[in-house]
């Protein structure tokens, strides 16, 4: 089996030398614990190595990003890397129905063999609505079903969530790391993770002798003997 290197330290021999080629993993962990320099880290890498990446972010706009990426000395002005890497902003207000379509093509056009997306707690929020009762019936739910607002709304979001995924696993070629916020009240990464995606990366904060440091567990990688354990 072709496994895509991360390239990061110490994280490859986590999982047997990288992540399974066209596998979809998400990355889980509470805000602060470093997501999302995971994720430039796994698209730099990439670049470093000839392989084309995509970060898709829906929170911070391109030139945050790229900020970001100088402090981590990681070198995106250079010719070399930026014609490897492509960073795109979705605004939460542009979200709609097209979004994963626009995402793919995106991918498509680019030749990605990478893929982030920053994060799927900001989509679930903001994910788009019905226009009206017909088209949740035609898709969702019969016209004789009765549910409160509130759990209506649930379906809607997960529906949504459900179907962004299952479309972005459908990439050729393309080994995606999905960004989502464990405290997001909406989101849950456990159910999505279980049925839907092919790994589950945890980050969290442990306390050790008064102080706090970052800790990673493998907690799910399918066709990978990993090692589950924090570190």
């Amino acid at each position: 089996m072709k496994r895509i290197k991360t390239n990061m330290k110490g994280f490859d021999k986590l999982i047997e030398g990288g992540f399974p080629e066209n596998s979809t993993i998400v990355v889980t962990g509470s805000p602060g614990t470093g997501k999302t320099l995971l994720g430039l880290e796994y698209i730099y890498q990439g670049a470093r190595i000839g392989e084309k990446g995509v970060f898709i972010s829906f929170e911070q706009s391109e030139k945050d990003i790229k900020e970001q990426m100088k402090q981590l000395n990681f070198k995106y002005a250079s010719p070399k890397f930026k014609s490897k890497i492509l960073i795109k902003h979705i605004p939460v207000e542009n979200i709609n129905s097209e979004t994963t379509k626009e995402i793919i093509s995106i991918c498509n056009s680019f030749r990605a063999k990478r893929l982030v997306i920053d994060s799927l707690s900001t989509l679930s929020i903001n994910a788009p609505i019905f226009s009206n009762i017909d088209d949740v019936t035609s898709t969702i739910l019969s016209k004789e079903s009765v549910f409160s607002p509130s759990v209506i709304g649930y379906v809607l979001i997960y529906r949504f969530i459900y179907l962004f995924v299952s479309n972005i696993k459908k990439l050729k070629g393309v080994t995606t790391l999905l960004i989502a916020d464990d405290s997001s009240v909406v989101f849950n990464s456990t159910a999505l993770s279980e049925f839907l995606t092919d790994g589950v990366v945890e980050i969290t904060f442990q306390s050790l002798g008064g102080s706090f440091s970052r800790a990673l567990r493998i907690k799910k990688m399918r066709k990978t003997k990993n090692e589950s354990s924090p570190h």
